[in-house]
């Protein structure tokens, strides 16, 4: 927002004797700001990149898409990308505890995708919380990531787009270190250096330190991200992406359902189920990508991207093999290591033609490879399974790698595509989009138990949609999309079948006088070929038999109405269900496992300018969400919560420091966690965190 001044003076005449001074008049009006990420206006981002892969302003395109930026998380002392999608309506994230080995993030109840610029991340491997390197997150919810799907295919779920800082030319470097509640520390460095006019570099990095309030644990990740932008010609760009992320910890699995949120008998919500000796878990990323950009005229271009990508994740436990005791509070552990890994290889190439006449088209191809191999290993009766008493736990075997490779698999997925798009305004206000792909599915499976199945599927994808301005402020909009993906690597009964969604939505999107802004969309999406668990084989193989469908309102506000005080939103009504007999357990009608029918976040910042205080900053907000089914059998269920969460910062022109608070009157409450079919988890208690970064 900029200030104007007048100082208005007036003068009867030549003779008068007296001036007459009114009072200063104050003109506010807010700007919006431009970054390589796109155009933002504080907390509101004015335009999107992913949902049409072209930069387009949120209110012509006639999806549903939430933009989280960088403000917006450094208001908030955001910790983790999980924490950060909070503010987006329709999205449950990831629990931090979980290995990263999968991904739980749900949009619109159903399993999302993750996107490194537009790159599937397979699992979610590594460093995979680290904002560091995150300029902002572009959550496209439903299948409307038709353009994508190197790997395994389009989404068909929602995806959460993660864009990454770029090279400037201006250099800086930005030192900043966290430290907190259980011994927290977490070092973190950004150096942008720019060699010349031609060659930019910026690279950042992380590495994380801590405990955990459950017993035992100990966590020790980082993540290094080179970045190299080429300026070979005024016309064409070479960008080089590198990542390098680990991660090392016990693995968690949480607690029973019994002896937390059910059961005559309490577990000790902390407790972590193990022997202290059960070695660490690890996860690995690393990843390179190379983009090329040309320019043939002031119309036509073209960008060239790459992508390799090699990542595993090692979990050894003493699995708790159910949400039951067998009797009493007694469960039965089984030493259990699951080993996972992948290539991936992808390579994609776009061609865009933007027109004068308010047109944009886009030609597109993309082929790409995925290798899924993994092993299970549950150790013998004899060795490996023991009975413990869950209130008073006395592991009597310890954990042993016997390497009996009691299940070993691998999936091969081959994918190839080509797509167009187009875009079309007409008279200003009538905002087309449209777009078709031609997608070739390849899944080959086999096991050691002599499976060996092979699945292609081609399908045309459709997708399409009208947004219409009512006026300056309101845009109304209806979309229709469709998204087709091959599962992921588990122990299939059978041949695995492609997952299809289809999804239609409308809505409003409105923008009041630069202040009051935000979207109202209702939305029905329909899933099939989902695997599930087999309850005869206690979980351990899946049936490609599920479908599901999820219908609700989302609503997603942003008020601003001066540059110092600024007001975040957002609220979800969700019904996630299965519409046939998945299983003997998993039944027409049942509940979507941790899928909240309710759920919203409201979080208020002010920037004081007043002399005295200037620099200072303080916001305070709410998470909350109503309970949610454990899984499938809909059989037990984990209450709502709701939790607080504060912040006081000040910022000078070189640093910025600040103290944030989570959970701030230390409310105890459960978590569902995604882990063995759904397991349950304590929820943070209160955190304090001290932030300080230094720029120069």
């Amino acid at each position: 927002m900029k200030k104007i001044y007048f100082s208005i003076s007036l003068c009867s005449c030549l003779f008068a004797q007296d001036t007459i001074i009114l009072e200063n008049i104050l003109v506010t009006t807010n700007s919006p700001t431009e970054t390589t990420a796109g155009i933002t206006r504080g907390y509101e981002s004015i335009t999107a990149d992913s949902a049409t892969k072209t930069r387009t302003p949120l209110k012509q395109i006639p999806k549903s898409v939430q933009v989280i930026n960088s403000e917006v998380m450094n208001d908030q002392g955001v910790q983790s990308i999980s924490e950060a999608l909070h503010n987006s309506s329709g999205v449950v994230s990831n629990n931090p505890l979980t290995t990263p080995g999968w991904d739980s993030t749900l949009v619109r109840g159903f399993a999302a995708e993750q996107l490194q610029d537009g790159s599937t991340l397979v699992y979610n491997m590594g460093d995979r919380e680290s904002t560091i390197n995150i300029e902002r997150i572009e959550v496209l919810k439903g299948p409307n990531a038709i353009l994508y799907g190197g790997n395994s295919g389009t989404p068909v779920g929602g995806s959460v787009n993660l864009i990454s800082k770029m090279p400037e030319s201006t250099p800086f470097t930005q030192l900043g270190t966290t430290i907190g509640s259980n011994n927290l520390v977490k070092p973190s460095f950004d150096v942008n250096q720019p060699v010349n006019e031609s060659v930019l570099v910026r690279v950042t990095g992380e590495y994380t330190k801590s405990e955990s309030q459950n017993d035992v644990i100990e966590r020790n990740n980082y993540n290094v991200n080179p970045t190299v932008k080429l300026k070979i010609k005024d016309d064409t760009t070479v960008t080089l992406q590198g990542k390098t992320s680990r991660w090392e910890g016990q693995d968690y699995q949480g607690l029973p359902a019994v002896g937390t949120i059910a059961g005559d008998f309490k577990i000790d919500r902390n407790l972590f189920i193990g022997d202290n000796n059960v070695p660490d878990s690890t996860s690995s990323l690393d990843s390179i990508v190379a983009n090329v950009e040309h320019e043939f005229n002031d119309i036509w271009s073209i960008s060239t991207k790459a992508y390799a990508a090699n990542s595993e994740f090692d979990e050894r436990i003493q699995l708790n093999l159910g949400n039951e005791p067998m009797m009493g509070s007694t469960f039965m552990l089984l030493n259990t290591r699951m080993f996972q890994e992948q290539q991936s290889r992808s390579l994609n190439a776009d061609v865009k033609g933007e027109f004068s006449t308010n047109t944009k088209l886009i030609f597109g191809a993309e082929t790409s490879t995925l290798d899924d191999k993994g092993f299970m290993d549950n150790m013998g009766m004899a060795s490996g399974i023991q009975s413990v008493d869950l209130t008073n736990p006395i592991y009597s075997i310890p954990y042993t790698d016997e390497n009996r490779d009691i299940w070993s698999g691998e999936v091969n997925n081959k994918t190839s595509s080509v797509y167009t798009q187009i875009q079309q305004t007409f008279f200003d206000r009538l905002h087309l989009l449209a777009g078709t792909k031609l997608s070739k599915l390849v899944v080959d499976f086999e096991d050691n138990w002599g499976g060996d199945n092979t699945t292609d599927k081609t399908k045309l994808l459709l997708q399409g949609g009208i947004a219409y301005d009512i006026n300056d402020n309101i845009t109304l909009f209806t979309s229709y999309s469709e998204g087709m993906k091959a599962p992921g690597w588990s122990n299939y009964e059978s041949a695995p079948k492609p997952m299809e969604s289809t999804q239609y939505e409308a809505g409003v999107k409105f923008d009041a006088d630069s202040q009051l802004s935000g979207s109202l969309a209702a939305f029905k999406i329909e899933r099939k070929n989902i695997s599930v668990a087999n309850p005869a084989t206690n979980g351990l193989t899946t049936i490609p038999n599920g479908e599901e469908e999820s219908k609700g309102v989302e609503l997603d506000l942003v008020w601003q109405p001066t540059t110092n005080f600024s007001l975040l939103s957002n609220y979800t009504n969700t019904h996630a269900e299965y519409t046939k007999d998945a299983s003997s357990t998993i039944l027409d009608g049942n509940k979507l496992g941790g899928v909240p029918e309710h759920s919203g976040r409201i979080w208020a910042n002010y920037k004081f300018s007043e002399p005295i205080f200037k620099g200072f900053s303080a916001g305070a907000g709410i998470y909350a969400q109503s309970e949610t089914m454990l899984d499938g059998t809909n059989k037990y269920e984990v209450p709502g919560y709701h939790t607080y969460d504060a912040k006081i910062a000040y910022a000078h022109k070189s640093y910025e420091t600040s103290l944030v608070v989570k959970n701030l009157t230390d409310r105890d409450y459960y978590e569902r966690l995604d882990y063995y079919g759904g397991r349950v988890t304590a929820g943070l208690e209160r955190t304090y965190l001290v932030n300080f970064t230094y720029k120069f």
